[in-house]
């Protein structure tokens, strides 16, 4: 299950590094800022959501469920087919050992962003709030002007009145633009991706953005070159929270640039669009790899290990002496797949031979078809369907459908 975890984030990441560059050659030098944001933050979630659309059909064995009375009939004779014949397997020592580095991760930047939530709180526990319409406003020397949620942190030192009511129209505005979603989100984010430096660039990026948007709302109310003087004075502050908007958080050249940059035609937007086949490549590509990786964990000889079976009906019931015959059967079974799509099945009744190939979850050998419940650590189960009927008196017949699972332990 780690490996498995451990390659959608590689996945995931992969699908972001290619959002990305899309962005940065084609998107970021337009003045489109608000599009931008969602497009980073919306192919942020698609890249999350692309890897479990193209994880493998079959990982897990497939869960069976007994009715009552088929527990009562056949539980010592399951559990016996079980002892001595059950293969262990255990993830690799990498696996194991890059599974611990991750979790450690995950769980040092968790604390730190808890840390820093607590940080928030005692702030605004720590300052007499001032509700503001929909904002509330907490006076403080602590932190530089700033804003979480509808929280605006105000920090007058060596401000005029009017640079005062500047700031604080600038943080407003983050607030009311909800930044600050934006901003946990790719926290959480950060938590879960912590060895993926794209997503602190990515962050920069969205931040970046925040700032372009809130400083062309602000400047209708000033002058630019006002404006652009107040960024110069606020510069050179620090010691903002990470979770917090902050007026002076952003590069000054960057944004003054942006403040006097044209308008990009309103027709360049139709570029947005090309996330859409972009998502379909990835789509189609990880599918891909996925079912071809499956095709070649399948190549080679299979040997029966164990049977389990599911009666379907509630009142049906299996002759004990059928099932061990089955068991006994299939351990003496064995499948052999090849590289040129061809295989051979073997038994002490029978032997086949024919083409194969996966096709979704079901595997098809010749004419017969199989759902295939488990690929994965050198286990394959296949489930197939059987029918049997017991009793020997014809008004005493009872037909049941029995769901007997095969699982092969790969040589």
């Amino acid at each position: 299950m780690m490996s498995l975890w451990l390659f959608y984030l590689l996945k995931a990441s992969l699908c972001m590094g290619v959002f990305y560059v899309f962005y940065r050659g084609v998107l970021s030098k337009t003045s489109f800022h608000q599009w931008n944001r969602f497009f980073l933050l919306g192919t942020l979630a698609i890249s999350l959501i692309i890897p479990w659309l193209t994880m493998p059909y079959f990982q897990t064995n497939e869960t069976i469920q007994y009715s009552r009375d088929w527990v009562l009939q056949t539980q010592n004779l399951l559990n016996n087919a079980s002892d001595g014949n059950a293969t262990s397997h255990h993830p690799s020592l990498l696996v194991l050992i890059l599974g611990v580095i991750y979790a450690v991760g995950v769980l040092v930047k968790s604390i730190r962003f808890a840390l820093d939530l607590l940080k928030v709180r005692q702030l605004i526990r720590n300052h007499a709030p001032q509700p503001n319409g929909r904002f509330v406003w907490i006076e403080t020397d602590e932190v530089p002007t700033s804003s979480f949620f509808h929280y605006i942190f105000i920090n007058k030192e060596n401000l005029s009145e009017e640079a005062l009511t500047q700031v604080i129209r600038h943080e407003q505005a983050h607030s009311e633009a909800r930044h600050s979603y934006d901003i946990m989100f790719l926290c959480v984010l950060h938590i879960f991706f912590w060895f993926n430096p794209l997503i602190q660039i990515i962050r920069k990026n969205i931040e970046e953005l925040h700032e372009y948007t809130v400083d062309a709302v602000v400047v209708q109310h000033s002058s630019i070159p006002q404006y652009s003087r107040l960024l110069l004075q606020l510069a050179t502050k620090s010691g903002s929270i990470q979770l917090t908007s902050n007026f002076a958080k952003i590069q000054l050249k960057k944004r003054i640039i942006m403040l006097n940059q044209t308008k990009t035609n309103h027709m360049k937007k139709l570029k947005f669009l090309f996330v859409i086949p972009l998502a379909g490549c990835l789509v189609i590509i990880f599918a891909s790899a996925s079912q071809a990786q499956q095709r070649a964990d399948l190549i080679g000889q299979w040997k029966g290990v164990d049977v389990v079976a599911k009666a379907l009906k509630p009142d049906a019931t299996l002759n004990k002496m059928v099932f061990t015959q089955k068991k006994e059967l299939h351990q003496a079974s064995s499948y052999q797949f090849k590289q040129d799509g061809s295989f051979t099945m073997k038994s002490p009744v029978e032997s086949k031979s024919g083409k194969w190939k996966l096709a979704g979850n079901y595997l098809k050998t010749g004419d017969e078809k199989m759902k295939v419940s488990k690929l994965a650590n050198g286990q394959l189960s296949l489930v197939i369907y059987v029918s049997l009927k017991t009793g020997r008196e014809a008004k005493n017949k009872k037909e049941a459908d029995f769901k007997l699972t095969y699982k092969y332990a790969k040589q």
